[in-house]
């Protein structure tokens, strides 16, 4: 509620710190930015305020079965049907779906466009007659979700933006997601567990811990966190005090999840077996992060479109995605 952006860093910092997940609170939060710059006075009224008065999550609609990062290439249809709209499709990995109140879709509203044309974004409340939540569980232990969407009714006063003006809306929000931010708190948790079990397993009559190569990997390890922690930080001062940092939100994150995944795959071969065992403690909690970075390649746009989108904004060099 009108929080700084160096305060809510440093409450998502607390959060982690306490082992609870961000992704609703991210997640609905970033709706919330979305209905505030370009939902109607009755969205506002309806969803915004339960948002903002902490009673309302959300999730993200964008990725399909046939189109993952590519979210412009979505099919899922809308319709126009009397004063409002009829949504029908699939939406995939709409994580928390199965616990939000509504979610913010990407639909296509004129298909004979170009892939970048023709789309238009809606906020849905997943109670809506039409609409399946079934489950989706990952190797990473967790659940994202399949949402099935058939003729799912929605007024007009629920859209966001212009109709065929879905490019520029969703570019605001994917804005949000590429202004920063990583994995560097997992990235630590990690590093503290593998260190536990350095100091348990035995190596050469002493404990793992004591050998040089093994403290090398550890400390190259904290090393990529606190290069994380500062490019994440960067990219945050960068947006609040309108520095001109060309692609300072996708290097934060790519260099983070990419550093994770490295790490991750190093500590879990560093502490095998017991890495390996999915014991509880320590050993099931690395061996769960190096399945977690997986993930983090992923989130908010794979390692290649930021690498892309640095080639292009801070490299100038010319534009490499279609």
């Amino acid at each position: 509620r009108a929080a700084s952006p160096y305060a809510s860093h440093a409450v998502a910092s607390v959060w982690e710190e306490h082992g609870w997940t961000g992704h609703a609170k991210g997640t609905t939060m970033m709706v919330a930015a979305m209905i505030d710059k370009f939902g109607s006075p009755e969205l506002k009224e309806q969803v915004l305020k339960p948002i903002l008065a902490g009673e309302t999550v959300c999730s993200l609609g964008y990725s399909e079965p046939g189109s993952g990062s590519d979210v412009f290439a979505a099919q899922t249809k809308a319709t126009p049907d009397g004063n409002g709209w009829r949504i029908d499709g699939t939406k995939m990995f709409t994580s928390g779906a199965n616990l939000a109140d509504y979610v913010i879709m990407l639909c296509r509203t004129n298909p004979d466009v170009a892939k970048h044309k023709g789309l238009t974004m809606f906020i849905l409340p997943l109670k809506a007659e039409g609409i399946t939540v079934q489950p989706v569980h990952t190797f990473q232990d967790e659940r994202t979700n399949i949402t099935f969407y058939d003729g799912v009714k929605v007024p007009d006063t629920w859209r966001l933006g212009e109709v065929d003006g879905g490019v520029k809306t969703m570019s605001a929000a994917l804005e949000l997601e590429h202004r920063g931010g990583g994995f560097s708190k997992a990235h630590h948790a990690m590093i503290k567990a593998a260190e536990v079990l350095a100091r348990e397993i035995q190596f050469e009559g002493r404990p793992l811990i004591e050998d040089r190569g093994a403290q090398g990997r550890l400390a190259r390890a904290r090393a990529h966190v606190a290069i994380s922690e500062m490019l994440g930080l960067r990219a945050l001062w960068g947006a609040e005090e309108q520095q001109n940092l060309p692609a300072a939100g996708p290097m934060a994150k790519l260099f983070s999840s990419e550093k994770f995944l490295e790490d991750g795959s190093d500590l879990l071969d560093l502490t095998a077996p017991l890495s390996l065992s999915k014991r509880e403690g320590a050993a099931l909690f690395v061996n769960q992060s190096y399945r977690h970075a997986h993930g983090t390649t992923i989130y908010a746009g794979t390692s290649e479109v930021h690498r892309s989108m640095i080639a292009e904004r801070a490299l100038g060099l010319p534009r490499s995605r279609g």
